[in-house]
């Protein structure tokens, strides 16, 4: 299986920021951002601190409650945040994938999902009889992760094995038994990161 590689792309919570909590986050990385390596070429800076410079005159004019204070802040703050924004996307394609290099700007990344554990195998496997004759019920004990289980069963505790599906209940009716006969039955628990090992048999004899 090719493992996937985590892509590092920028946090957008900054965009959660407003007023004065704002213009500090976007000062910090124009502080930071001039000549360095490897982001030669960014947005114009000057551009973004302009913008932000009027933003901060009409915050404070808004401040009074004016409708119209309040509308001309907001419509500079989608100006500056789009300027930000453009900014934000030319870290994360310039960033050589390296979340060090990104937050070197003073943007944060994303953290990468931990790594998905396999599931442990099934437990308390055990076989009862069913309503009817020739089916038993095969329950177990659901294993965290699991997306889904794989069941199979055997006339003896070494196999073979046939398999009965994928099943996402931890009860599951096996029909169309053979009356009196011992049936085995096992399973393992399927996620995102793999397969359990297959839980030890258990036995019934069909009814």
């Amino acid at each position: 299986m090719i493992k996937k590689q985590f892509i590092v792309r920028v946090s957008r919570r900054f965009t959660q920021k407003r007023g004065a909590r704002y213009l500090i986050f976007v000062r910090n990385v124009l502080v930071l951002m001039p000549g360095l390596a490897p982001f030669t070429t960014p947005p114009s800076l000057a551009e973004i601190a302009a913008a932000g410079d009027l933003y901060e005159q009409l915050v404070e004019k808004a401040s009074s409650g004016d409708r119209q204070a309040i509308k001309a802040r907001d419509e500079q703050f989608l100006v500056y945040d789009l300027l930000v924004r453009a900014l934000a996307d030319y870290v994360q394609g310039n960033c050589n994938n390296s979340a060090a290099t990104l937050t070197s700007t003073g943007f944060e990344a994303i953290a990468p999902r931990s790594a998905s554990a396999i599931p442990d195998s099934t437990a308390n496997n055990r076989l009862e009889n069913g309503k009817n004759s020739g089916s038993l019920m095969y329950r177990f004990k659901r294993s965290k992760g699991a997306m889904n289980y794989s069941i199979q069963t055997a006339d003896s505790s070494t196999g073979p094995w046939t398999d009965w599906g994928l099943s996402t209940r931890a009860n599951n009716l096996l029909e169309g038994l053979t009356p009196l006969q011992t049936k085995w039955a096992r399973s393992r628990a399927n996620g995102a990161a793999g397969s359990s090992d297959w839980s030890e048999p258990t036995c019934k004899v069909v009814m």
